[in-house]
């Protein structure tokens, strides 16, 4: 058994709930149950979201869903190729490029967690 660190987006409320924030559990169907008076009560409109173990350049824990920036230069020049990233959890921790979902990558310490995907949508358009 391993601790798990979440947080969850609340679709409902249009807001980001952090673990700090009450008592929940997750069901193993993925369920948000919160307690509240004693009582565990299901809240369906809780999407979980699992911390990585990671955290990005500026020390910035990194969960699922969330969007980072990389640049990396090319051949060790001055040119350099900034690239837009979402975090997904999936037995392992891993990235993908914007609008290519298919490649996976790595999550590295010199990404930049610049959003996520539920309160920053916009970022979504800078594929």
């Amino acid at each position: 058994m391993r601790k798990i660190k979440l947080r969850v987006w609340d679709e409902e409320n249009k807001r980001m709930i952090y673990s700090n924030c009450g008592n929940w559990l997750i069901t193993l169907e993925g369920m948000v149950l919160f307690e509240f008076d004693g009582k565990l009560e299901p809240k369906p409109k809780l999407k979980p979201l699992e911390f990585t173990g990671l955290k990005d350049k500026n020390g910035k824990e990194i969960y699922e869903g969330d969007i980072l920036k990389r640049i990396t230069s090319i051949d060790g020049s001055d040119k350099e190729i900034v690239e837009y990233f979402i975090c997904k959890i999936d037995n392992q921790r891993f990235a993908y490029p914007l609008g290519r979902e298919n490649e996976w990558s790595d999550i590295f310490e010199g990404d930049e967690v610049i959003g996520n995907i539920y309160e920053n949508p916009e970022l979504l358009e800078k594929e």
